[in-house]
């Protein structure tokens, strides 16, 4: 299996909104196949999860799309960090992404 290199994507959003998160990842061809988890942390405790087996994860080839609901955000505020990782069919477990999430306070509630 090859290396994944991936520096730490830092992002901004706005807590309560649907977003679709894409990761193009570099030094594996196709994650077909793969299991994949997402987390977001609040220090070392899992803030919520996201993964291929429940279908909120989505690998083309190469690029893995995850989809993160209004109501997994709601109400959150200030700093976080994610990680993504991949168990390939064999076995091997490997970070596909990682990095620091500001959530902004949502001023219009619908």
């Amino acid at each position: 299996m090859s290396q994944v290199n991936l520096p730490p994507v830092d992002e901004e959003w706005f807590s309560g909104d649907d977003k679709d998160i894409a990761y193009t990842i570099n030094g594996i061809a196709d994650l077909t196949g793969y299991d994949i988890i997402w987390r977001l942390f609040n220090g070392l405790s899992t803030v919520f999860s996201k993964t291929t087996g429940a279908g909120e994860i989505v690998i083309t080839t190469n690029l893995v799309t995850v989809t993160v609901n209004a109501a997994d955000t709601d109400g959150l505020e200030g700093n976080y960090t994610y990680e993504c990782e991949g168990t390939s069919p064999g076995g091997k477990v490997v970070t596909l992404a990682w990095g620091s999430v500001k959530l902004k306070h949502d001023k219009i509630i619908v």
